[in-house]
């Protein structure tokens, strides 16, 4: 089981792979807001989740808990609560 340091870390490295608006996204602590700190749209947190899915090997989430997500945190939570 992967601990809340492992996971922010894992989503740290996807999120900076991924570019939005021409640049990479950089996380910097868990309480970075996805919309204000990180400047995404919902297209692209539906994008950078589906990369999570991917990275750590779950099915898909449901879309009501992925309209929910309003920070880092609660990514982490959310991928915390697939890997059990």
């Amino acid at each position: 089981m992967l601990t809340k340091k492992q996971i922010f870390k894992k989503i740290k490295e996807i999120f900076s792979e991924y570019e939005h608006n021409n640049s990479p996204v950089i996380v910097k602590n868990e309480d970075d807001s996805l919309y204000g700190d990180l400047g995404l749209d919902s297209l692209a947190v539906v994008e950078l989740v589906m990369m999570c899915e991917k990275e750590f090997g779950f099915a898909v989430i449901d879309d009501e808990e992925i309209d929910r997500l309003e920070t880092i945190n609660d990514l982490i939570n959310l991928i915390e609560k697939y890997l059990q």
